[in-house]
């Protein structure tokens, strides 16, 4: 029973009678039915048996009924009508995995007299669990002395994994014969079509003959090769010539069933494809190997007699081999159980072998499992590649497996043999050598060599605990404190300090947190149960540890705040959205933080912005069973850190200061920041900030920019400044107003970093603009290089501040037919100063750069090339020349290193040469001939 409560709505029923009519009616939400017609109640059920005898005469009905029926003038002539409507509570309290959808619905007609009956059957949808039949449309109909059945279904699924379209079953039948037919997917290369007859003698005696066949089950077509004989009575059970057949995999049924000792049923099949078998289950492992074998069964009833053999060659799980298996059954009549016994081989050794029995009374085993070097690569199968992989070693030992089949006990010993696996959080494999004790509810280890991919080991105690093999729990310790390479036999308790254990060894990848790699020495508790499991870490880091916090997309820079603004939301958002849902896992981790580790904040990997810092602190991260995460603590920067800052086509390494220092106070994907940088010029003139100051004292002075980061690390806030200590107060006096003056103080700390020169102050007499030009002008062409990949895209200026002349131009080239023709061009405009006679004064003339140059490749390598260009005409002596000049020619054009390697040359000496010493001998087009 599904639900605890039914809940029956509304209900009207309907009766009408009349001497000659009876009407019945049921209305509700749940389902409509409608009956009507002539009812003879006391002869309904006699009446439809005798019909129905008349097509199976096996069928007995009394001879008294039929004499009442001739002399009774009473009939049926019934009508009904059923229709559902919401059936879920129904089936939700009595059948929970049916499902009939609404408006499916049964209708027919029932006539006693004219000895007729027909069914009408349609449903949208039904399902049972994995079963699913959709858009089903039958009929049925009973007259005289024959049947008619046609059934059609528009599709049939199971499980995901097995499914059929276009299913149709028919059935015609007479005389107590039924010649059957079930197809489906006709017209494709699921075509199916399974045809038998059914013969039914009396009660006790049905026969089945299935002839000739072939079905396709997911695309692999078998065939049922003969015509078989399939007959059952209350005695026994009779198998004649079954032999079902799929290229070399062969099925076969042949025997008896009865209480005669010796009568067998035996059953053989050969070369089965367990990748088909595993894809017809719908399995979530794939199956490669073959399944050949046979059994036998006698008296079933009295005496029961079996025995049989199963081996299974190439057996692999998920490409991972397992090795070929035997197995060995016979029934031993005495203890009333079933002898077993098998072995496991690879490459033609025995890793694994099992003997004992199966009491089938007392529903209880006996059996010894002893493992040989048993490889347990196999276990990768089962666990999610994601969690852990590369799963391999093996086993030794024997444990003995009695007890109830439902609640089985273990006992024994066994021995790992270099057992490792890769922890993907992690990305660290890690070994275990040692014994493993088997006790009936758990699994015990005591100090078994725990070891990383580097050869550092540490130790593993614990114990796994079950309630038959369900209710998992764990108390396992971990210890890398202590290295147990060094412990003596003598001297056991007497270890010697582990230096250092790899605990992380990950890259970068999409949604990651942090990456690289760690060292540590500490331990770690695992406790609690698969789904409600505690870790508690505590460890400190050790030398070689190098960790990276990816920022990326954090210091892309806008110019909504002097020139840099930090984009978090998303990077934030981002974090949030990756993370691991941990739930069910309370985490305490605890981390000392010391010098020897190495830290990378990383905002862009491209062009190398980020934060490389060694310090110190002490971390503390929980997550609850709830998935949500904490971390706190303060990790304090040392001297020695870098920000090595980038932006564009600034790049500068600057020092963190001592005291600067990373806080958290709960969100892990942000901390409070306090961060201090330096960069320090010498030789830097101040005179550049006021060009009409004459003092030779300013012209070289040591110059410090800082670059401070506060607030938080997802959005810092950002400010700089400006330090000239050693300056005289002229100088100091300077960079007071460009400190003072924040849109100043960010134009100076740009071009100090960009030019190593500060600019004029505003309101000063300026130095030229040249620089600034230049800088504009690299910018736009890097913008340019991003707009297309098709065209080559850039732009040019010149300014000459001594003629006044300035000019700008724009250029663009393009490719065509497969590079060999290519066109490119630049126009734009220049402003060309002339020396006015008149005037005795320079006057300024505007002029047109419109340059177009026309190349194509004559060959296909490109040496002979033909040419045309337009180009402007540009300082000339000549008065009379046009503004344009233009041109066309032929060139040749090869690079060589000496004169074997000159073709052109190497070419005219073959007209020289004998045919049989040319160097480039030319090879003639061979000669087609039409045919008319």
């Amino acid at each position: 029973r599904g639900a605890d409560t039914l809940s029956i709505p509304l209900s009207t029923i309907s009766i009408l009678n009349s001497p000659t009519n009876e009407h019945y009616t049921l209305k509700s939400d749940i389902v409509d039915l409608e009956i009507k017609g002539v009812f003879d109640w006391e002869n309904l059920f006699d009446d439809f048996t005798e019909d129905l005898a008349k097509v199976f005469p096996s069928i007995m009905v009394g001879g008294e009924h039929s004499k009442r029926k001739s002399k009774n003038s009473a009939y049926n002539d019934i009508t009904f009508n059923l229709l559902t409507k919401d059936m879920e509570n129904v089936f939700g309290f009595f059948a929970p995995q049916l499902e009939i959808q609404n408006e499916t619905g049964l209708s027919g007609k029932y006539n006693s007299k004219d000895e007729y009956l027909d069914i009408v059957f349609r449903s949208p949808y039904i399902s049972y669990g994995d079963f699913i039949v959709k858009d089903i449309y039958g009929t049925q109909s009973i007259s005289n002395d024959s049947i008619f059945c046609d059934y059609e279904v528009d599709y049939i699924t199971f499980n995901d994994s097995l499914k059929f379209n276009k299913i149709e079953f028919l059935t015609d039948g007479t005389n107590g014969v039924l010649a059957s037919n079930l197809s489906w997917a006709p017209d494709t290369d699921e075509e199916s079509s399974i045809n038998w007859d059914t013969r039914i003698y009396d009660n006790d005696h049905l026969e089945v003959i299935l002839k000739p066949s072939f079905f396709s089950l997911d695309g692999r077509s078998w065939s049922i090769v003969n015509e078989s004989d399939i007959s059952i009575t209350s005695e026994d059970v009779h198998i004649s010539k079954f032999e079902l057949k799929r290229e070399d995999q062969v099925i076969e049924l042949n025997g008896c069933l009865s209480e005669n000792d010796f009568d067998e049923l035996r059953a053989q099949f050969d070369n089965i494809d367990l990748s088909e078998i595993g894809l017809i289950l719908g399995l979530e492992n794939q199956l490669t190997g073959t399944l050949s074998g046979w059994g036998s069964l006698s008296n079933p009833y009295s005496n029961l007699q079996y025995m049989g053999d199963l081996s299974l060659n190439g057996f692999y799980l998920d490409e991972h081999e397992i090795g070929d298996l035997l197995v060995q059954t016979n029934w031993d009549g005495e203890s009333r159980g079933v002898i077993l016994q098998g072995e496991l081989d690879v490459n033609n050794i025995q890793t694994f072998n099992f003997s004992g029995s199966y009491m089938l009374e007392s529903d209880s085993l006996d059996i010894y499992l002893d493992f040989d070097d048993t490889d347990i690569s196999f276990v990768n199968a089962f666990i999610d590649p994601n969690e852990v992989s590369e799963i391999a070693g093996t086993l030794n030992g024997r444990v003995r497996l009695d007890g109830n089949i439902n609640e089985p006990k273990l006992k024994g010993n066994l021995f790992v043999n270099d057992a490792q696996a890769k922890l993907e959080l992690l990305g660290v494999k890690y070994y275990l050598d040692g014994a493993i004790e088997v006790f009936e509810d758990l699994f015990a280890l005591n100090s078994v060599p725990f070891r990383d991919e580097e050869g550092n080991t540490g130790s593993v105690i614990g114990s796994i605990f079950h309630e038959n093999f369900s209710n998992w729990n764990f108390d396992i310790q971990v210890n890398f404190e202590d290295d147990m390479s060094s412990r003596k036999p003598i001297f056991p308790f007497a270890l010697e300090p582990l230096n250092q254990f790899l605990i992380l060894n990950t890259s970068y990848q999409d949604g990651d947190v942090y990456y690289g790699k760690a060292y540590g020495r500490g331990t770690a508790n695992i406790s609690g149960y698969a789904n409600n499991m505690s870790i508690t870490l505590d460890v400190e880091t050790r030398e070689g540890t190098n960790i990276n916090f990816p920022m990326y997309g954090i210091s892309e820079i806008e110019e909504d705040f002097d020139f840099v603004s930090f984009l978090s939301d998303s990077i934030s958002q981002a974090f949030k959205d990756n993370k691991t849902d941990l739930t069910g896992l309370d985490l305490d981790l605890n981390f000392r933080v010391t010098p020897s580790a190495n830290v990378k904040i990383i905002f862009d990997p491209d062009i190398g912005d980020q934060i490389v810092a060694t310090g110190s602190g002490d971390l503390n991260m929980t997550l609850d069973q709830y998935n949500e995460i904490n971390l706190t603590g303060n990790y304090e920067i040392s001297g020695d850190s870098k920000y090595n800052f980038a932006m564009g086509i600034i790049k500068q390494d600057f020092d963190i200061e001592s005291g600067s220092s990373l806080t958290w106070t709960g969100d892990p994907y942000n901390a409070n920041i306090e961060l201090v940088t330096s960069f320090r010029m010498k030789k830097v003139s101040l005179v550049d900030l006021s060009p009409e100051q004459i003092d030779n004292s300013l012209t070289s002075q040591d110059i410090v920019c800082y670059l401070n980061l506060d607030e938080t690390l997802l959005k810092p806030e950002i400010s700089f400044d400006i330090k000239s200590p050693n300056a005289p107060e002229t100088g100091k006096g300077l960079i007071e107003r460009v400190v003072n003056d924040e849109d100043e103080l960010s134009r100076q700390f740009f071009s100090l970093l960009l030019l190593r020169k500060f600019q004029p102050l505003k309101g000063t007499i300026t130095a030229g603009g040249s620089a600034a030009i230049d800088v504009a002008e690299s910018q736009i062409n890097a913008l340019l290089g991003q707009v297309s990949q098709n065209y080559d895209l850039n732009v040019n200026s010149a300014l000459d501040e001594i003629f006044g002349e300035n000019s700008l131009e724009f250029g663009v080239s393009k490719s065509f037919l497969e590079d060999r023709l290519i066109i490119s061009g630049s126009f734009g405009i220049e402003n060309k100063a002339e020396f006015d006679t008149q005037q005795e004064e320079d006057a300024f003339k505007a002029g047109f750069i419109g340059d177009v140059f026309v190349e194509y490749l004559i060959n296909q390598s490109g040496t002979f090339r033909a040419t045309a260009f337009n180009q402007s005409n540009s300082n000339t002596l000549n008065e009379n020349a046009g503004a344009f000049t233009q041109g066309a020619g032929i060139s040749y054009h090869e690079d060589f290193n000496n004169a074997k390697d000159f073709k052109l040359l190497q070419y005219f000496f073959d007209i020289f040469r004998p045919k049989n010493k040319k160097k480039y001998p030319i090879k003639k087009k061979k000669k087609q001939t039409r045919i008319e």
